[in-house]
């Protein structure tokens, strides 16, 4: 599930959710790396830049 957040002068944030029923913590973390492995990829061919912000404290 992709949620849209409010637009900033930084872009478009989206939050990404994922769940798995598997509850193995190593094989989590490979899922987890995968699915963003997939994002990575999936957005050079929409020639988007990805980044990472921290949450405001």
């Amino acid at each position: 599930m992709v949620r849209q957040l409010e637009i900033t002068t930084q872009g478009l944030p989206m939050e990404v959710y994922c769940f798995t029923n598997d509850s193995n913590w190593q094989r989590f973390e490979e899922i987890q790396a995968d699915i963003f492995d997939h994002l990575l990829v999936a957005s050079k061919e929409f020639d988007l830049q990805i980044m990472q912000i921290g949450l405001p404290k």
